[in-house]
């Protein structure tokens, strides 16, 4: 039996994220990450977003099409790319709030900016 993923063949995030319109989405997504204030400081001192942002957004929709098409195999690799490429990002922002990219808080609010985004386009 083929190995199917994390979703199935008919879920909504597969018919969502095989549009090309996630293209779009992504980089309006990027930047309502960046709207809250501790997500763009770990965005500014740990990448290269300022310097390269597409290659950010590439980033973003490789793990996603990784994550919702791949086989398990595929999408735990991807999922475990993001958890260690997470693990060293914390600091503190500017008025000296701490922030970590490993605070549920913060990675709730990067996921619903996706699945915002892409539900939004979709709809259009």
């Amino acid at each position: 039996m083929r190995d199917s993923g994390l979703f199935p063949a008919d879920s909504v995030a597969r018919r969502v994220d095989r549009e090309l319109f996630l293209l779009a989405g992504g980089a309006a997504a990027l930047l309502l990450q960046v709207a809250h204030p501790l997500v763009a400081a770990g965005v500014d001192q740990h990448s290269d977003f300022r310097r390269s942002p597409h290659r950010r957004l590439l980033r973003t929709l490789d793990t996603t099409l990784a994550i919702v098409f791949g086989d398990r195999r595929r999408a735990t690799a991807a999922i475990d790319r993001i958890n260690s490429r997470h693990a060293s990002v914390r600091g503190v922002a500017t008025g000296g709030t701490p922030y970590s990219a490993r605070d549920p808080r913060l990675l709730l609010w990067v996921q619903c900016t996706l699945i915002l985004t892409s539900l939004r386009l979709y709809e259009l």
